[in-house]
């Protein structure tokens, strides 16, 4: 129920249109099973205490038997009435008491790494939701513009899910949080959202507006969250017109509105189906329909695809790449996938452990990271370590020529630790590389072969070909290594 509850919420429901409307609905069965369990026990309850009650001692069941048995009905139903009554408001009074409630933290002082720089847009991706031609190309932006200041947050049991840091996103622009689980990446998406607060200093801007302090359903946002969060209690067509619903829009416009969505989505012949009827992907273009429907300020996507086939999954982040950039609407992806982040992202925020590791666009992370974390945890990575010599790394398997700012040696340190990206590199022709390895492993994958080798240096190389090329385990084969990328990185 509490994702139902934020759905709603994000949508722009206030708590009683939130209890009366979704927790209700939802939570029926439940209630009618229980109170069916507590009839049966009340049974007997009420049986007990009538053959043990006397004349003196009389419990309040056997008073009111005795009411509807002397025909004092009037007693009867007005305690009986008064007992129902009861029930609504405790269960609001329970509903109230479970709502999370805002806590103030002092935040510790941490350097923050410097606001990062402008984005740069992908290459066009082909195909897409119903989109106008050339769509790949951004369309005039309709969203705002988000800014962080210093935002951290450490809950309750001290656990610190993210630590201070500063960012701003352009109006239109797709930003995508990339990280391991666990790593804050939906804490901050919340703390965007309104359903979490920033630890005290922390602030949060929707253009020039700050919105700290204003509750997720007055934020004007849109939210994908991993489950969809769909109200099983409504049909497709009743989901996406529920945010327009709460927001006063008149039927007519509502009807329209929805109408948009459908055709939008390629949905329209699912718009009085039930949820628990539709497929993941059918799941996942209602609730972005859903989210979209009320025009948010910024749309907010917490790994939307994670639960889909691979397949499906290709498929629809073509089809969220080419809508994004159609509607031009500002919007934040979190997302643990290398290839989702590179594909949809303007700019791409690393996380590790709390902390931003680097911002930039993807080109700019995949080429240019800037610690080995981000090296490793974004596409493949090969490690060289060795010894400068004149000009080269000298390893085990032979040598390589270093780049001019790498070539001198800085303070008498010879030892190096350089990496590079498997591209970077070939099999030459026999006495033709740097550095001389043996096969170690050969994957063919279709338009090319990736081998593992061992021998050039300390650690295992990958290395890419052509697939039209086979090589067997042991087999001997020459590196050859683009020099200029080479990278040396922190730790």
């Amino acid at each position: 129920l509490r994702e139902f509850e934020e759905g709603a919420a994000s949508l722009g429901a206030g708590f009683w249109q939130r209890f009366f409307q979704i927790v209700i609905p939802n939570a029926m069965p439940g209630i009618l099973a229980g109170s069916l369990m507590v009839f049966t026990l009340s049974i007997g309850e009420f049986n007990l205490t009538w053959m043990l009650h006397t004349p003196l001692t009389k419990t309040l069941p056997v008073g009111l038997a005795d009411s509807y048995a002397s025909m004092r009905l009037e007693i009867g139903s007005a305690y009986t009435i008064v007992f129902f009554l009861m029930i609504i408001p405790l269960l609001m009074a329970m509903q109230w008491v479970a709502k999370p409630r805002k806590r103030k933290f002092v935040m510790e002082k941490r350097d923050s790494p410097a606001t990062p720089t402008n984005p740069s847009a992908l290459e066009p991706i082909a195909g897409g939701i119903s989109s106008p031609d050339g769509a790949a190309a951004r369309q005039p932006r309709s969203g705002t513009s988000l800014r962080l200041v210093n935002c951290a947050k450490t809950f309750a049991d001290g656990t610190r899910a993210l630590d201070a840091f500063n960012l701003d996103v352009q109006a239109g622009e797709t930003v995508v949080i990339l990280g391991p689980s666990g790593c804050g990446k939906t804490t901050l998406l919340r703390i965007i959202a309104g359903l979490e607060s920033p630890d005290s200093g922390g602030r949060v801007f929707f253009g020039d507006e700050e919105v700290t302090e204003i509750p997720i359903e007055k934020r004007n946002v849109g939210m994908v969250f991993q489950s969809y969060a769909l109200f099983p209690n409504m049909s497709v067509a009743e989901n996406i017109a529920y945010g327009l619903k709460v927001r006063g829009t008149e039927a007519a416009k509502r009807t329209r509105r929805v109408a948009e969505m459908l055709e939008m989505m390629k949905i329209g012949e699912l718009q009085n189906r039930r949820i628990d009827q539709l497929s993941g992907g059918q799941k996942q273009r209602v609730a972005l329909a859903r989210a979209i429907a009320v025009r948010p300020r910024v749309l907010l996507l917490d790994e939307p695809l994670t639960a889909l086939d691979a397949k499906l999954r290709d498929l629809l982040r073509v089809e969220i790449d080419a809508l994004l950039r159609s509607l031009g609407i500002t919007a934040i992806y979190v997302t643990h996938d290398q290839a989702e982040a590179m594909a949809l992202g303007d700019r791409i925020v690393v996380m590790n452990t709390a902390r931003v590791a680097q911002v930039g666009a993807p080109r700019e992370v995949y080429f240019q990271p800037k610690t080995r974390f981000v090296a490793e945890f974004i596409g493949t990575i090969n490690r060289l370590t060795g010894h400068r010599r004149q000009g080269r790394l000298v390893l085990a398997g032979g040598s390589v020529p270093l780049p001019a700012s790498l070539a001198v040696g800085e303070g008498g340190k010879e030892n190096l630790e350089l990496f590079f990206r498997p591209e970077h590199a070939v099999v030459a022709e026999a006495g033709q590389g740097h550095l001389r390895a043996t096969v170690v492993a050969s994957f063919f994958m279709g338009d090319r072969t990736r081998l593992i080798v061992e021998g050039a240096g300390e650690d295992y190389l990958t290395i890419e070909t052509k697939g039209t090329h086979s090589f067997q385990k042991g087999q001997p084969v020459d590196v050859l290594i683009d020099p200029g990328a080479l990278l040396s990185l922190d730790a």
